[in-house]
């Protein structure tokens, strides 16, 4: 079955479209013309875009070439089967193009912001609107990393090939309609728990995570997320990962860290100076979506090197363990969005 949709001339949600309306009619009151066709034409070319993809078949339909024949069933098998080297060669045209869709949408809502600060001075408005703004943007963002999340998980051989498989089948999904489905559709746990760490500072004392643990509760973590990371039969890797998560460092960063400073806590000066001296990139501004992609993509690729290279250290990030949980015992929960 394939996903449901909305109109098919739509490239935002009835939310996105209801703020960007609003946006664009406060800026043709203000007489700003040339912000409003700014507008226009980045929704312009979202459209070129979801066109584009719509002249490709979908994946969810049969298609044969000579005695050749693929289907939903054959593209999953083939991702499964696909590594690292080679995902991009094994996936359909229209999933390759609806990343590109992805990465303009983030671009948009980028743009917009860069509208609401220039066009309006009343700064009660222009926060109002910024944080709606962010919203959307941040949503573009976590349904990027998703992706990653799940490409990488397609890819791990170390796991079992029943969970490569659902992972794949879960990836179609999102992949098919992502032009009118928001991540959080399928993954909220996901979204409540990124949300929770954008508003989270990290503390760093001595690196045991209470006080991060205590504030992304207060912020809305999922809870399910802690619960994955608090129970007895947590791996060491996943600790680690998990240590990550909170403080925004790799385990060797958190060590060499520790071992420069004998103190018992550090505190975060500590940190810049010793990022400073050791040319250490940190994240810097964690409610800048960009910065919470940054954020994501060190520990990411961090753990995709251990992985590659049998290197110690976690091979997933925390967020990645809590999906390979899910998907293994809940894939067709997760599915049931669309009435799988």
């Amino acid at each position: 079955m394939s996903p449901n949709s909305q109109s098919k001339k739509d490239v935002l949600t009835p939310s996105e479209r209801e703020f960007v309306n609003r946006v664009r009619k406060s800026l043709e009151q203000y007489r700003l013309i040339d912000m409003t066709q700014n507008i226009h034409r980045e929704l312009t070319g979202l459209k070129m875009i979801a066109e584009s993809i719509r002249q490709y078949p979908s994946p969810f339909k049969t298609q044969t070439l000579g005695g050749r024949k693929r289907d939903m069933a054959t593209l999953i098998d083939a991702l499964a089967n696909a590594t690292f080297f080679t995902l991009d060669m094994v996936l359909p045209t229209r999933t390759l193009l609806g990343g590109a869709f992805i990465t303009a949408k983030i671009n948009f809502f980028r743009m917009l912001s860069y509208l609401i600060v220039e066009a309006f001075r009343d700064r009660k408005i222009q926060i109002s609107l910024l944080n709606e703004s962010h919203l959307f943007l941040s949503q573009a963002v976590y349904s990027k990393v998703t992706e990653a999340l799940l490409s990488s998980m397609i890819c791990d051989n170390k796991l079992s090939y029943t969970l490569r498989h659902r992972a794949a089948r879960v990836a179609l999904y999102m992949w098919e309609d992502r032009i009118n489905r928001e991540m959080a559709d399928f993954f909220p746990i996901l979204e409540g728990t990124w949300a929770a760490r954008q508003r989270m500072s990290p503390v760093y004392g001595t690196f045991l995570g209470a006080a991060e643990i205590f504030s992304l509760m207060r912020n809305g973590c999922d809870p399910r997320f802690l619960d994955f990371f608090s129970r007895d039969t947590c791996s060491q890797e996943e600790i680690l990962a998990f240590q990550e998560f909170l403080f925004g460092l790799t385990t060797a960063e958190i060590k060499d860290l520790q071992k420069q400073n004998d103190r018992a806590a550090i505190g975060e000066d500590m940190v810049r100076q010793w990022s400073l001296k050791n040319d250490i990139s940190m994240i810097q501004d964690m409610d800048d979506t960009t910065g919470f992609y940054t954020f994501f993509m060190k520990r990411h690729l961090v753990a995709l090197s251990r992985q590659i290279g049998k290197l110690p250290g976690p091979h997933h990030t925390a967020e990645e363990y809590v999906m390979i949980h899910f998907i293994e015992n809940y894939w067709k929960e997760i599915l049931a969005v669309d009435g799988e």
